[in-house]
């Protein structure tokens, strides 16, 4: 009995192996090595946004590839198999490189319980998940129309039906979009008329005030009543909790804002906040006007 269930398992493996070869489980093995050190750094070390962003890069490279790899194979073994079921196949073979990643972070969360796992596994979904069904079908795609040179032409797609300068011209435009986003928002928390900037004593090189209280007087945050900005920001306008507990899941940090307002009231600490961003901006510009104010 134990034996035809180990022959069953080994032709299976063989099975797999033959339709998309070793690279399967090249790729599963990176994916959950690099789920295993995200596990042990602060932000990545919860199933989040920061942890499936991050997979998700290299699930996109994994998925193209495995794509190619399964129409390869089937060119090889002459098995005719349509466009449909080497979709079907490639996209199988994607998602289960997730799964040992998956698992990794759902047991890290027995070590790490700050995550909140129903939007945790919703940005797996949306990110790694999503882009390895994108990432194997274009793979397919790409390894169908040009069976020599599929691998470089799937990651050139965009370049297939526009000319250079169009690809080029929105990759800056959302590279500069993304830029300017981040820039503003840390702006917004750091560089505002509320914001203190404490100098280092001259004779220890160290500034008076604990961690802690420098982390709240030095930073503000912005919009902290608003879910439809805390979701896009994923909880950067609470940047001082983000601070204060980096470890902590962001959907988190409304709640814990709270609790650190009322702390801070109790010990006499100044908790800042705008009520919105377009106060906290223009509180920014309030204080480039007076940073560049000549005297």
């Amino acid at each position: 009995m134990v034996g035809a269930v180990i022959s069953a398992v080994n032709a299976r493996a063989a099975h797999i192996v033959a339709s998309v070869g070793r690279r399967l489980v090249v790729w599963a093995a990176a994916t959950a090595l690099l789920a295993l050190i995200l596990d042990f750094v602060p932000l990545f070390d919860l199933l989040g946004y920061d942890f499936s962003f991050a997979l998700g890069l290299v699930t996109a490279l994994a998925a193209v590839d495995i794509g190619c790899g399964v129409v390869a194979a089937a060119r090889r073994q002459r098995d005719g198999a349509d466009v449909p079921r080497l979709f079907g196949r490639a996209v199988a073979f994607a998602l289960a490189v997730l799964v040992l990643p998956l698992v990794l972070s759902l047991l890290n969360a027995l070590r790490v319980r700050n995550c909140n796992l129903g939007a945790g596994l919703a940005f797996f979904l949306l990110l790694p998940a999503g882009t390895a069904v994108v990432g194997a079908g274009t793979g397919v795609v790409a390894a169908l129309a040009f069976p020599r040179r599929g691998r470089l032409v799937a990651f050139a797609v965009p370049l297939l039906v526009h000319r250079f300068w169009v690809v080029f011209l929105f990759y800056g435009l959302t590279v500069s979009v993304a830029g300017v986003v981040v820039s503003i928002v840390f702006q917004l928390a750091h560089c505002v008329e509320e914001a203190e900037f404490p100098l280092p004593r001259q004779d220890s090189g160290s500034v008076e005030n604990a961690w802690a209280i420098h982390q709240v007087e030095t930073t503000v945050d912005f919009a902290r009543r608003s879910r439809v900005e805390s979701w896009l920001l994923g909880g950067l306008n609470f940047q001082i909790e983000h601070h204060l507990f980096p470890r902590v899941c962001h959907v988190n940090y409304p709640a814990i804002s709270k609790l650190v307002e009322e702390t801070c009231r109790e010990f006499g600490v100044k908790y800042r906040e705008h009520i919105s961003f377009r106060r906290g901006l223009a509180s920014h510009f309030r204080w480039l006007r007076r940073m560049g104010a000549p005297g």
